[in-house]
């Protein structure tokens, strides 16, 4: 399912194309309202069992990305989602990194999660019924809908870290999550998701550790 928001590219044309193949392939056009909505609407359509999100500048790390997550999914039927693994690239096409590449974000752990968003959407793969539940993203916000979707379904699923990497990554410097402009703007979202949960004591070290990540990031970058 492809979710346009009347793009200007070859979105469209490419998708066709697939669907003239004979392949399930359903397009739906709407005005763009940001990327919550975008999503939302993706999950209100949706028919499967599982959901999964991937941007038109992001693609699968490879061709078994797929066969791998049904096989571990089959095996692991009690969760409720599970999240891996993205290997970062620039807008040029030049790797950056894999994240999470440390061992400390590999172990689903929620405490750490709490003040660290180490979860990538795009290598997110969780089922359909959790955001009938719990749910769906908050299109008040224009960056951090996902870290505000993981606080409130961490102590209320059962989810699992898959030690595989799913999707390419696009970090583009021109992006409305990740350019360097918008960053200080980011950061104050980031926090006023943080206050809906995090205790006074907790939000002092929040903001300690998310400026700690801004100057890491200002150099990684």
């Amino acid at each position: 399912m492809v979710i346009d928001g009347y793009s200007k590219d070859k979105t469209v044309k490419l998708v066709n194309r697939y669907k003239n193949k004979g392949l399930n392939v359903k397009v739906f056009k709407k005005i763009p309202k940001g990327i919550s909505n975008a999503f939302n609407e993706g999950v209100k359509k949706s028919s499967g069992k599982y959901i999964f999100f991937l941007n038109s500048d992001d693609s699968f790390f490879d061709s078994k990305v797929l066969e791998s997550v049904k096989s571990y999914l089959r095996r692991h039927q009690e969760l409720d989602w599970i999240y891996a693994k993205i290997n970062v690239v620039d807008d040029g096409g030049k790797k950056v990194g894999v994240f999470p590449r440390r061992n400390v974000f590999q172990t689903s752990n929620k405490l750490i999660l709490k003040y660290f968003s180490y979860i990538p959407h795009q290598a997110v793969f969780m089922k359909k019924e959790v955001f009938n539940k719990l749910g769906s993203f908050d299109e008040s916000l224009s960056s951090s809908m996902d870290t505000d979707l993981w606080y409130r379904l961490m102590n209320k699923t059962k989810w699992h870290f898959f030690n595989k990497i799913i999707a390419d990554y696009t970090l583009r410097s021109d992006a409305e999550t990740s350019s360097r402009k918008n960053r200080k703007k980011n950061i104050l979202v980031l926090e006023k998701v943080q206050l809906r949960y995090l205790g006074i004591f907790e939000m002092k070290v929040a903001r300690v550790i998310n400026r700690l990540v801004d100057i890491i990031n200002k150099t990684y970058r």
